[in-house]
């Protein structure tokens, strides 16, 4: 198996279906535009997770409140479901595995904002009692402005956003074909980072099978060079960023 061809073909395949509704409408309708690119995400991850997960949008609901709504919200099917219709449901904090924000494109100028709102959902999972395990949170972009030397001021707005807690910590980030962010947690040595790769025409792939990593870890651990590139991401290292200044 050519994993390393295989990560590429995932960039390309949505590559090549972010603008097919685009393609009918042009500037119509963005909002239609936006949730197809929502739905093309989903259906991807749907072909790879385990059938113990499900993938659709919705609202994390607690008895005081709710989160907002979350592009791609991936949960535990043996958990009961509040509300389902289709792909919209309402679910309790104990289901949840994951969230993503998706974009269409983030800007040097967007990126805190969208940080910030995916930190305040994240706070909605992490009640002290669920503590026992991250779930994934993470950023998708089509598309970003961001380059190589944008990397620190990246790495920067997600230690804003978290403000030291790892309960609003954004661990996974996808940025266009190559910007790829990853949290490490690391609780044997009590440095918690964040750590960035340029990751040529992989950054989606390594998104998407960290996803499963964190949904099935027993069984990627055991076929690690079947789920991840052999040459590793390490030798295409940006730059690193600790939650909590030293």
């Amino acid at each position: 198996m050519n994993v390393s061809q295989y990560f590429e073909s995932i960039s390309l395949e949505l590559n090549a279906l972010k603008n097919r509704v685009r393609n009918f409408i042009a500037d119509a309708h963005w909002q239609t535009d936006g949730e197809w690119k929502e739905s093309v995400l989903r259906n991807i991850l749907r072909r790879h997770l385990p059938n113990s997960i499900e993938v659709g949008r919705g609202f994390i609901v607690r008895p005081d409140d709710s989160s907002s709504q979350i592009d791609v919200l991936i949960y535990d099917s043996s958990k009961p479901i509040l509300y389902r219709d289709g792909d919209l449901v309402f679910v309790t904090p104990d289901s949840v595995r994951g969230i993503i924000e998706v974009k269409t494109r983030v800007s040097r100028s967007s990126l805190r904002p969208a940080l910030n709102k995916l930190a305040d959902n994240c706070a909605y999972i992490h009640r002290p009692a669920l503590r026992r395990f991250h779930p994934y949170v993470g950023l998708f972009a089509y598309d970003t402005d961001l380059r190589t030397e944008d990397c620190a001021q990246a790495l920067n707005s997600l230690r804003l956003a978290a403000d030291g807690d790892e309960g609003r910590v954004v661990n996974h980030l996808a940025l266009g074909d190559s910007f790829f962010i990853k949290f490490w947690y690391e609780p044997q040595v009590d440095h918690p980072h964040w750590h960035a790769y340029e990751l040529k025409n992989r950054a989606a792939a390594y998104f998407v099978n960290n996803l499963i990593h964190t949904t099935a870890e027993d069984s990627v651990s055991l076929n690690q060079d079947i789920w991840f590139p052999s040459d590793g991401n390490e030798v295409h290292s940006l730059g690193q960023m600790l939650l909590r200044r030293q």
